[in-house]
């Protein structure tokens, strides 16, 4: 199920992620590691959107534009995936194209076939013609009797054509007529065969795209391509300061056939559904099952909690707030609505994703999804589009989770919540650096956004700035420009290395100098939704001190938790310039954003690290030869045991090593 073709995740330099960007991705994404992530809002974006917006399916471009928004910071992707009945391939073309068999054995000749019931092969082979990239590739499609289904499996007993190829090498094509076809073919069925012509084109770097309808497709934009590319991203990033979870969401389609490219597709016949080779959950579980979470992962960790979630570093399990528990015999805790956080899947399982079902179309009603089970997640399961209406200035009209009446996590209920309706402004050169108003509302509300626009008549490969202006307006945490570059070279408490929230600013968090004094944000019985905000003012260190029986000094972990902060601060502040300190520091470190007064930074700068392991050779040779020879042994039978996959070191009870000191 692999494929001999190599995609690599390379997006443009434009593409990445800059500070102060970078710091507040990843400070957000530490502080939400204990909450279950069906809590956490997580940008995503349309493929179809966002990459397929001018019907070219092309590899090159397809690999560029996924490549950018992976590196722009979207972590759901919504797939439109097309099955190709007579190819029996999932495509990202909406549209049929010409069964090729080896389609990886390019050669110099345009050969066509043509089968019969009895599976003989009578051939024609035409004859290199002049260069003429513009010329049509004819296919012969059969004439469907009264009655009969326009799509039929590989073995049915019509007259099916057989186009074998133009070299990615040489992109000289032959010069292919209707009539030139219909003369050498010889007749092997009394089918009667219509000849119609694709017309085709070769891109710059040597790639067949085929005409159908208004879609240009390479026969290669597949499956193979998307998890190609996933996979050396996951690798690419494998390391503490860049992974994260993402989502992947298939919709489900019938590609449409090549002689009605305009008109609904046909449901395909039972024969030519995907078996169970052709499953895509068979293919993900072949290609990714070593970073995804599936549905019987999540059915073993609900059975037995303690046994899963709970176990490793405290830092790292779920909190139950935010799910129900119950016991069963033996002791055991069990949930039957929880999810772990991305502390649990990222630090303790090495995972980077879920797989589930979006839109399934009706053509599509009989795939064998009960195969799928064990690896997709079914349709709305990890997801729930949400309705949404937005005023002149970006608010929510309506559809906005946050209640200031409810405040606990069942009765407010957030769970996957997501929209796609978002206003997106006219932006313009170097507008990237500006908040979306809806967007950043819309995050503030608990709900994650679903870009499912194309922006500026450009697709991310095109123009990837745009589209990290949505990126970044997700962030719920910082000010824009925020947290900005600080350095060591400060001293004490007078560093600026503290969080301070501006209540007039929707909230967002600003870098101020630590001995000033402010009220404190403080969190009521651990309750996620629950806010106090202390009477008196204090400096960061002493703010600890500052708050009421009963609740403690902290910072949101989630947007909803921060709306819910800056709600109970809103009502308390005595004018509209109000600011509190939440719980977040950057004290240990500079640019290592940690929650706790005392805490320090959990990454490890690895050329300091190198440096105080200086070693004076001549007075300890002996001794240092003797060791190593012994460890050599010791150290190779210990790493057979190691995760191979990861850099990561763990650094005691509270955090990891990580590779570098975060930017």
């Amino acid at each position: 199920m692999t494929t001999e073709h190599e995609y690599d995740y390379d997006p443009s330099n434009t593409a990445r992620v800059e500070d102060p960007w970078s710091t507040a991705f990843l400070s957000q994404r530490d502080l939400s590691l204990q909450v279950p992530i069906n809590y956490v809002t997580a940008p995503g974006v349309s493929l179809t959107a966002a990459c397929f917006a001018h019907n070219q399916y092309e590899d090159r471009a397809a690999s560029l534009c996924l490549s950018n928004l992976l590196a722009a910071g979207f972590r759901r992707l919504v797939i439109d995936l097309y099955w190709d009945a007579g190819r029996a391939v999932w495509s990202l073309c909406p549209a049929q194209l010409p069964f090729v068999p080896a389609e990886d054995d390019m050669q110099t000749s345009a050969t066509l076939v043509s089968s019969t019931s009895t599976n003989s092969f009578q051939s024609a082979t035409l004859s290199n013609g002049a260069p003429d990239r513009s010329a049509p590739l004819s296919l012969l499609v059969p004439t469907q009797s009264a009655g009969s289904s326009p799509l039929q499996a590989r073995q049915a007993s019509t007259t099916s054509t057989i186009v074998r190829n133009i070299s990615t090498e040489d992109t000289n094509l032959s010069s292919v007529s209707s009539s030139s076809i219909a003369g050498n073919l010889t007749s092997g069925t009394t089918t009667s065969s219509t000849v119609i012509p694709l017309p085709t084109s070769v891109t710059p770097n040597g790639q067949m795209l085929i005409e159908v309808g208004p879609y240009n497709c390479t026969r290669t934009v597949g499956l193979p391509l998307l998890t190609g590319i996933l996979r050396d991203y996951f690798d690419d990033t494998d390391t503490t300061l860049q992974a994260t979870i993402h989502y992947l969401v298939f919709n489900i389609h019938a590609a449409v056939s090549q002689s009605s490219p305009l008109e609904p597709a046909e449901a395909p016949v039972a024969d030519a559904l995907p078996n169970s080779d052709s499953l895509l959950g068979t293919f993900l579980n072949a290609n990714l099952s070593a970073w995804l979470y599936t549905p019987e992962s999540l059915q073993q960790g609900r059975a037995d909690i303690n046994s899963t979630w709970y176990t490793g570093l405290r830092s790292t399990r779920p909190d139950s707030v935010y799910y129900s528990t119950a016991m069963r015999q033996a002791n055991v805790a069990t949930s039957s609505d929880g999810w772990p956080g991305t502390g649990y899947l990222v630090f303790g399982r090495y995972l980077r994703a879920l797989a589930g079902f979006g839109r399934v179309d009706p053509q599509m009603a009989e795939y064998n999804f009960t195969g799928d089970s064990r690896i997709l997640f079914p349709p709305g399961y990890i997801q729930d589009l949400r309705g949404t209406t937005f005023g002149a200035t970006g608010q929510l009209t309506s559809g906005c989770v946050f209640d200031p009446d409810a405040s606990t996590v069942s009765a407010v209920n957030s769970s996957w919540a997501l929209s796609s309706n978002i206003r997106v402004p006219e932006l313009g050169s170097g507008s990237y650096n500006t908040t979306i108003a809806s967007v950043s509302n819309l995050t503030s509300c608990g709900l994650s956004l679903l870009l499912n626009q194309t922006l500026l008549n450009s697709t991310a490969g095109e123009n990837i700035t745009f589209y990290k202006s949505i990126a970044y307006s997700s962030i719920w945490s910082w000010a824009t420009g925020e947290p900005r570059n600080i350095t060591n070279n400060e001293d004490s408490e007078g560093r600026d290395r503290c969080a301070l929230m501006y209540v007039n600013e929707t909230g967002r968090w600003r870098v101020t100098r630590c001995s000033e004094r402010h009220r404190a944000a403080c969190r009521v019985n651990n309750q996620p939704y629950v806010w106090r905000v202390s009477s008196d003012e204090a400096s960061y260190s002493s703010s600890g001190n500052s708050c009421p029986d009963g609740s403690s000094f902290a910072v949101p972990r989630t947007a909803l938790e921060s709306t819910y902060l800056l709600d109970a601060a809103r009502q308390t502040a005595e004018d509209r310039n109000a600011t509190i300190w939440v719980n977040f520091n950057a004290l240990d470190e500079a640019g290592c954003w940690v929650s706790g007064i005392n805490s320090t930074c959990p990454y490890v700068n690895d050329e300091e690290a190198d440096r105080t392991r200086v070693v004076v050779v001549p007075t300890v040779a002996a001794v240092i030869v003797f060791v190593l020879a012994a460890l050599t042994v010791f150290v190779k039978c210990a790493a057979n045991r190691r995760n191979s996959r990861r850099g990561r070191r763990r650094k005691g009870d509270d955090g990891w090593d990580y590779e570098g000191v975060p930017s």
